[in-house]
Order: structure tokens, then sequence, then C-alpha cells
């Protein structure tokens, strides 16, 4: 990482971020009120029934506090989902992908974004992989990744894809134009 600093004229003095790690939900006005990065830890957490239990009630407490305040263009939080595989697993009943998908989209209007990371855009189905506004594709070789993608976003993106080198992606806005590639700028704080 510090040796792509120079390519986007960065200095190789990277302070860390603001941030904490805790091992259970914090309380709403706490991580609202929050300056820096909270990271939900659920690493002790195997079953992986619970843990989208843990999840799904992460959100749906955001859900509830955000469902009376006005509709937001601004992002007020951004809600990172890793593992988001587990959602759609078939050992889950589908419920709960359908309750994931309408959440996104409720908090959505409240200024509240989610991401969901996955290794393999296979693991979501068509239904919610047309709802997704931002997709970001890193280098796969992975054959049924490129099939999906061949059909998400053509054939030239499934041909571009596995000859990405480390730190692009392909980067696609469902409602602005042509996916592109993409230099991602190593992460940077400073003081």
């Amino acid at each position: 990482m510090l040796d792509r600093y120079a390519e986007f004229g960065m200095r190789r003095s990277p302070k860390a971020f603001k941030g904490r790690v805790v091992q259970s939900a914090p309380q709403l006005d706490d991580l609202l009120a929050s300056a820096g990065v909270t990271i939900v830890d659920l690493s002790d957490v195997y079953d992986s029934g619970e843990r989208v239990d843990k999840v799904a009630n992460m959100l749906d407490q955001l859900l509830e506090y955000f469902q009376n305040q006005k509709d937001s263009d601004d992002l007020r939080l951004l809600v990172v989902v890793e593992e988001a595989h587990l959602w759609t697993s078939k050992d889950l009943p589908k419920d709960a992908a359908r309750f994931l998908d309408s959440t996104v989209r409720l908090l959505r209007k409240k200024g509240v974004g989610v991401m969901l990371v996955s290794q393999k855009i296979s693991d979501f189905e068509s239904a919610m992989r047309s709802a997704m506004n931002i997709s970001v594709l890193f280098r796969t070789k992975y054959e049924g990744d490129l099939k999906a993608i061949g059909r998400m976003l053509g054939s030239d993106a499934s041909v571009v894809i596995p000859r990405l080198p480390v730190g692009y992606s392909v980067f696609n806005l469902a409602d602005v134009g042509d996916p592109f590639v993409l230099a991602w700028r190593p992460t940077y704080s400073q003081p």
C-alpha cells in the first residue's frame, strides 16, 4: 500500500484512523455521535444463523431510529456488512434476504448507506443484484462470477475483470452510464 502513495502524490507518513472495536452493537446515539469508525466484531459468533440474527437486530434498531426522521440525500451513516453471503444461505429462510433487501432500501432514503461485502457476486440473487445501485468489482477468475458480470454489465467487463491489477476495480453506477475501471487511492489519515 505504501508503495502506491507516490502514484497519488501522497506523503509516506500515514496515521491511524480514529476508531474502536466493540463486541456488541453500541447505543445508536453513541454510534451517531462518534467521530471515527466503529467496528462491531462478531468473530466469536460461529453459527451463521446467530450472526445473521445479530446483524438483523442492529439493522432493525437503525430502521426504528431513522423511520421518524426526514429523508436525506446526505450520508449520515455507512454500515458495512461483511460476509453478506450468509444472508442468502440455503440454511436460512428466504425472509432473511427479503428483510435485508427492504431494510437497505428504506435506510437509503434516510441517508444510511448499507454496503454488502461478499467474495462472489453470484452469492446474491439476480433480483437483489439488479437493485444494487453501485457495484465495485475486483479481479476474479471465478467463472460463475464472470458469467453473472457479463449478464449484468456486458461482455467487455467480464473480459477486463480477470486482468485487473491489485488496487484497481470496475466501478458501476447503475443510473449513470457505462462501468469504468478505477484506481483506488490507498487509505490515508492525518491528525
